[in-house]
């Protein structure tokens, strides 16, 4: 059946000035598709901030970031206290861990920063370590070049990860898996290779070659300490997150240090468009702070990609706010101009109504004869 319009109701004729608006229609939907993809495609490149997706694809997790002041004494001794509190903390609030996440509530992990020198057949290597432990490498896949990640509850501490500067400085090549060197007089094991990132955010951000992981304890032994004092930089979790919000206020109250000594980042909905517009909001004044809190390099890549991609949102949303203006005043003015009517497109729309009920009617009645 054709649809028939009232006599004084017309489409708009294209002309130019319709053209050219439908021209800007088209531009900033690709632009806006365009910005979208870009902003996939950093945030993909920052595997530290998806722990809650690979630990849950189906969400209902939040991965949470916190990190210490450089005046709090966390020591790492105090990880397994935390992890007691978080637990109870979940259990109070009637959660339970999930069977498809082999029965585990909840993921935790802690860094220590510091420095060790490295030394193999009259070599040596002068690098910044990252003492590890809890599921550290889980909240963290950095890419292997070869080998695999040292076991977070082996009995022995003596492996350790290296990047490719200290492989090719110590060795001459990548595949050294199972080579030993020797640090503060104790022989470690390499497990494996870290692939060297390279590019100017990540060399502003302290990731750029010459960095060892190597668990905690093992750092404080062996190797030198930050500060030359024994405390965490950061404590991370994968934890339930029912309601948006939730996990980040459960880790606050729970272990309970003040706005000044511990910084709280949620990573699972910091890239999102609204988190993003804060952080434009707070431009040039989100560094400056009471008390000086040292990022790992993974937390300096991330805040250097909010401060990339929050410019982006707002070209996103006039993306959408010129297209919805242009439309609305299309229709003020081929309404004004009595090239339609409200009244006109109502009573087209009951007629096409009309139409389909009619033509759905008599197939069901010819069925019934036949």
């Amino acid at each position: 059946m054709k649809l028939s319009f009232p006599k004084n109701f017309k489409f708009p004729k294209p002309d130019r000035r319709l053209r050219r608006r439908l021209i800007v229609l088209l531009l900033c939907g690709i632009l806006f598709v365009g910005l979208s993809i870009f902003r996939s495609r950093l945030v993909s490149a920052l595997p530290d901030v998806a722990g809650a997706k690979r630990f849950a694809p189906e969400g209902g997790y939040a991965q949470i970031g916190c990190y210490f002041a450089d005046h709090v004494t966390a020591e790492p001794e105090r990880y397994k206290e935390f992890t007691y509190r978080v637990e109870s903390a979940l259990t109070a609030n009637a959660i339970e861990a999930d069977a498809e996440n082999g029965g585990r509530l909840f993921l935790d992990c802690y860094s220590v920063d510091g420095s060790v020198t490295l030394l193999h057949d009259k070599k040596s290597v002068e690098a910044k370590a990252i003492g590890t432990g809890g599921e550290f490498f889980f909240l963290h896949p950095v890419e292997l070049r070869s080998g695999m990640y040292y076991m977070a509850d082996a009995l022995m501490k003596d492996q350790i990860l290296v990047d490719e500067t200290i492989a090719w400085q110590l060795f001459g090549g990548t595949d050294i898996a199972g080579q030993t060197v020797t640090i503060g007089g104790s022989s470690f094991i390499i497990s494996g290779v870290v692939k060297t990132g390279s590019g100017r955010m990540r060399e502003a951000a302290g990731a750029d070659g010459a960095l060892v992981y190597l668990p905690a304890s093992a750092l404080k032994e062996y190797g030198t300490l930050r500060y030359g004092a024994d405390r965490m930089s950061s404590y991370e979790l994968i934890l339930p997150d029912p309601v948006s919000g939730f996990a980040e206020k459960l880790i606050r109250e729970t272990l309970g240090f003040d706005a000044d000594s511990m910084e709280i980042v949620d990573q699972t909905k910091r890239f999102r468009s609204f988190p993003l517009l804060s952080v434009l909001r707070d431009y040039g004044t989100r560094s400056m702070t009471g008390s000086a809190i040292s990022y790992p390099y993974w937390e300096n890549m991330a805040r250097g990609t909010e401060d990339v991609l929050a410019p982006l949102v707002v070209l996103q949303a006039l993306c959408i706010l010129v297209p919805a203006v242009l439309v609305i005043w299309e229709v003020v003015y081929r309404y004004r101009r009595k090239e339609w009517t409200a009244q006109g497109i109502v009573t087209a729309i009951g007629d096409r109504i009309y139409e389909l009920r009619a033509k759905t009617y008599a197939q069901q009645r010819n069925k019934k004869r036949a």
